[in-house]
C-alpha cells in the first residue's frame, strides 16, 4: 500500500483535532484494529468529506462503539 499523501494526512489530523478527546481515542482504537487495506479505504473515504462531515461520520462510529456521551 503506498503511503498517504501529506494533504490526506493533514485532512485526517484536522478531523481528529475537531473531535472530543474521548472520540479521537475511540477512533484511533478502531483504526488500530483495521487491516492496512481497510485503514487505507477509511482514509480515502474520509478524504472525500469536509472536516465537519468527517467528524460527523466518526462520531456516528464512536456512538456505535459505545464511546460517545
Amino acid at each position: 500500500i503506498p503511503p498517504l499523501d501529506p494533504e490526506t494526512i493533514a485532512h485526517f489530523l484536522a478531523i481528529q483535532a475537531a473531535l472530543k478527546p474521548e472520540e479521537a481515542s475511540v477512533a484511533r482504537a478502531v483504526a488500530a484494529d483495521l487491516a492496512p487495506i481497510e485503514l487505507r479505504a477509511w482514509f480515502d473515504d474520509l478524504k472525500k468529506l469536509s472536516v465537519p462531515a468527517g467528524v460527523a461520520k466518526i462520531r456516528a462510529l464512536v456512538g456505535k462503539k459505545g464511546g460517545a456521551s
